[in-house]
């Protein structure tokens, strides 16, 4: 009953959204800090919120796939360019919440060591901006079990300096959302897989992915892998955790 009402309240968003501005009394302009008041990039998100709800329901609706992958068709999202993202203007009242959590709880936090040994050993291009070096100058993870440990990773650069921007809902996204959907669907899934790993390594480093790099990471078409390959790229973000409680990858 949630996900219907959720998809209702996007169905009707979606609606108000392509309404003309004179129908308005007042539109948004730079106070939206996203967007700066693009309906149309907004039309786009609302989208691909519909295709990550459809898609979490796929242990019991079977038409969940189809639903995801019409939802993603009709958004048209295209790039990084438009993903929506927080703005942390890196002042005293407007800082990165990873950075600020840092600052007042020094040591609370660690990243763990499943997601750093991975990035590692899969000599992944993201490593130095998702994780930051301990005192040794090394990326190390904490076991899940250990909570005194001190002198390992905390969060990269990337998403941990004072104005760095956080990922609501992005492109990356919406391409492992194809990606699964089709996977299930018996279509083609591998072009989804790789544009969304390309589009995750371009965000994180600002640099292209090499082609080397994308065949390792996406040559296999598994439900596991989408899934593994999903969850690197929604670092941070709860999405992941939904993954996981539906599909147990990884």
């Amino acid at each position: 009953e949630i996900y219907q009402r959720l998809q209702s309240i996007l169905d009707q968003a979606i609606v108000n959204l392509k309404k003309p501005a004179s129908s308005n009394l007042s539109v948004p302009g730079d106070d939206d800090f996203i967007f700066n008041g693009n309906t149309q990039k907004w039309i786009k998100i609302a989208y691909v919120l519909k295709a990550r709800y459809a898609l979490r329901l796929t242990q019991v609706d079977p038409t969940a796939a189809q639903k995801a992958l019409d939802y993603i068709t009709l958004s048209g999202i295209s790039s990084n360019s438009d993903d929506a993202n927080t703005f942390f203007p890196g002042t005293a009242n407007g800082q990165n919440q990873w950075y600020a959590f840092d600052v007042s709880r020094k040591n609370y936090l660690k990243t763990g060591k499943y997601f750093v040994d991975y990035l590692s050993n899969s000599s992944d291009p993201r490593l130095g901006f998702m994780i930051a070096k301990n005192a040794a100058g090394l990326y190390v993870g904490n076991s899940a079990e250990d909570q005194l440990s001190v002198n390992t990773s905390y969060i990269g650069s990337a998403f941990a300096s004072v104005n760095s921007p956080v990922g609501i809902v992005t492109y990356a996204e919406a391409k492992f959302i194809e990606a699964e959907a089709k996977f299930r669907l018996g279509q083609n899934a591998q072009p989804a897989l790789a544009d969304g790993v390309a589009a995750s390594v371009l965000k994180v480093t600002g640099t292209p992915a090499t082609p080397a790099f994308l065949t390792a990471a996406t040559t296999t078409v598994t439900l596991a892998n989408i899934i593994q390959q999903k969850y690197i790229a929604l670092y941070l973000t709860m999405e992941p955790y939904n993954d996981y409680r539906r599909t147990g990858f990884p």
